[in-house]
């Protein structure tokens, strides 16, 4: 049996960590370091050097890649914004694989979000997306303090312009509060201070 054909990461903290050439490519950022760099499917070269990333979380990245490592690749495309987006039909449910739920419930609230960033950096659609599903779910039925508070967000408001706030738009949170879809189906100017 041949030898499986590894890269190295290096990451922010100096860590050097294996991947598979396979794994590797489920990332668009380092599939295209690779090509540049002259990896081939024989030797490989140099470090990839990933300076947003720190080892504990590319140890998870690296751990989700390997798994999805034999998966066909995601079709993305440009959205309005120029970003690279998964192409999904209107309307599509994000549905995250046992495996892929059970991977990232496991995971602490910081280091949830430290995956979504480097999903994000290393441009992996589908953890991204999953990451994501997965905080919203984690985030749902929080009250704004305690998303402040698994965001780290300070207020930028006094306590006098947050309770102006609730004045002013004291009718959301009674739709919101009866349909859960509701806020998606507010008017952009339900979000505006004045």
């Amino acid at each position: 049996m041949a030898s499986q054909i590894t890269a190295t990461v290096f990451t922010k903290d100096n860590c050097k960590i294996p991947v598979s050439l396979e794994a590797a490519k489920q990332s668009w950022v380092i599939c295209t370091m690779l090509e540049d760099l002259g990896y081939t499917e024989v030797e490989t070269g140099s470090p990839i050097p990933v300076p947003t990333v720190d080892g504990k979380t590319m140890e998870k990245v690296v751990e989700w890649c390997e798994h999805h490592r034999n998966d066909p690749l995601v079709e993305t495309k440009d959205d309005d914004y120029g970003l690279n987006s998964i192409r999904r039909k209107p309307g599509y449910e994000i549905v995250v694989p046992e495996w892929d739920a059970k991977f990232l419930k496991a995971i602490d609230d910081f280091m949830i979000k430290e995956i979504l960033r480097a999903a994000d950096f290393l441009e992996i659609p589908l953890l991204e997306e999953y990451a994501v599903k997965m905080i919203a779910c984690r985030i749902s039925g929080m009250s704004t303090q305690q998303m402040r508070d698994f965001f780290n967000v300070e207020s930028d408001y006094t306590p006098e312009e947050e309770e102006q706030v609730k004045s002013v738009n004291s009718w959301v949170s009674s739709k919101v509060s009866s349909d859960p879809n509701a806020i998606w189906k507010l008017p952009a100017s339900a979000f505006s201070l004045m």
